[in-house]
């Protein structure tokens, strides 16, 4: 199976089509704003930039950073991918080191990304984590 677990950038005239769907979007709470995908994108990019020695999940595990936390996960596309394959494409990029709850807040994003690009995966959430505590309902 091929990986491609990041999604590139929209050609300019798509993004043109989208930019009143953006505006819109962002008056609701639960979609990221433009500022917080702009710091998902940096993050995303080069964390040393934003973070210097601040470990990236621990920054990203912030309460206060659910939004753009969101807006990094949606970076990824992890559609027909397993999910420990999508869990190491996430590692490739950040090292998993926080405190317990930063790290969790981080998988736990992980997991309702991968389910958003993995709708029919067969299992159902029994824990805190829609990956770790899966049970396939056949």
């Amino acid at each position: 199976m091929t990986e491609n677990p990041i999604i590139t950038t929209k050609d300019s005239s798509t993004a043109l089509q989208s930019l009143s769907a953006d505006i819109a979007i962002e008056a609701q709470d639960d979609i990221p704003s433009s500022a917080d995908r702009d710091q998902a994108r940096q993050l995303f990019d080069s964390h040393e930039e934003l973070l210097g020695t601040e470990p990236a999940a621990a920054w990203l595990g912030n309460p206060d950073r659910a939004m753009v936390r969101k807006a990094y996960m949606q970076l990824f596309n992890w559609t027909n991918m397993d999910i420990l394959a999508a869990l190491r494409s996430l590692c490739s990029k950040m090292a998993l080191k926080g405190e317990t709850q930063q790290v969790d807040r981080v998988l736990d994003a992980l997991s309702v990304r991968w389910c958003e690009c993995n709708p029919n995966h067969g299992f159902k959430a029994v824990g805190k984590f829609s990956f770790s505590s899966v049970v396939p309902f056949h």
